[in-house]
C-alpha cells in the first residue's frame, strides 16, 4: 500500500516564522548541481517533488535546511520508504498535497488543495485550476530532452505565496 502522510510543517521548522522562503525542486536522480545550492541554502524549507534519487543526496538536501519530498518511480529500495507516496500540509492558509506523478492526483484534490506540487515530468508548469494550482518546478538533475534544468523559489505568509522559476545553465 501506498503512504499518504498528513504533517504539521512547523514541528519539523522547530519554530513559527511570518513568512517562508521555499525551494521546489523535482527529479534530482542523484545529483545536485554546485549552481543550485546557494539556492537551496537560502530556503527555510525544500520541498522535493520526487526521484530523488538515493538516500545519500535525500541525506545531504535535509543537511542543507529542513527538507519535504515524495517518493518518484525511480525510488526504489527500502531507503525509498522514508519517502510517501503522497504528502499534505497546510503552511498559513494554503492547503497543498504533493504527489510525484500529476496524472495519478486524487480526484478530491482538485477541490481541496490551493497548491499541487507535482514533478516527473521534468518540465517546469504551472496549470491554474478553479480553486488552486498545479505546479512542477522542472529538474534539476541530469538533463532530459533539451528541457532547461529549473526549480520554483517561492515565498508565502499568511496572504498567500508568490513564486518564480529558476532556470540554470549547467
Amino acid at each position: 500500500m501506498e503512504t499518504k502522510i498528513r504533517i504539521n510543517v512547523w514541528e519539523l521548522l522547530g519554530e513559527y516564522k511570518s513568512s517562508l522562503h521555499i525551494a521546489l525542486i523535482s527529479d534530482t536522480h542523484k545529483l545536485l548541481r554546485e549552481s543550485v545550492i546557494p539556492h537551496l541554502e537560502r530556503a527555510d524549507l525544500i520541498l522535493h517533488g520526487g526521484d530523488v534519487g538515493n538516500l545519500m543526496l535525500w541525506e545531504r538536501l535535509k543537511a542543507i535546511t529542513p527538507s519535504l519530498g515524495v517518493r518518484g518511480n525511480v525510488d526504489k529500495g527500502d531507503w525509498s520508504q522514508v519517502l510517501p507516496y503522497q504528502l499534505e500540509f497546510d503552511l498559513y492558509h494554503t492547503r497543498i498535497g504533493m504527489i510525484h506523478i500529476k496524472e495519478e492526483i486524487p480526484v478530491d484534490w482538485l477541490d481541496q488543495k490551493d497548491l499541487i506540487l507535482v514533478g516527473h515530468s521534468h518540465k517546469a508548469e504551472e496549470i491554474e485550476l478553479s480553486k488552486g494550482m498545479i505546479l512542477n518546478p522542472g529538474s534539476i538533475g541530469p538533463r532530459r530532452f533539451k528541457l532547461p534544468i529549473s526549480m520554483v523559489s517561492m515565498r508565502i505568509d499568511a496572504n498567500g505565496y508568490e513564486y518564480e522559476f529558476i532556470q540554470f545553465e549547467n
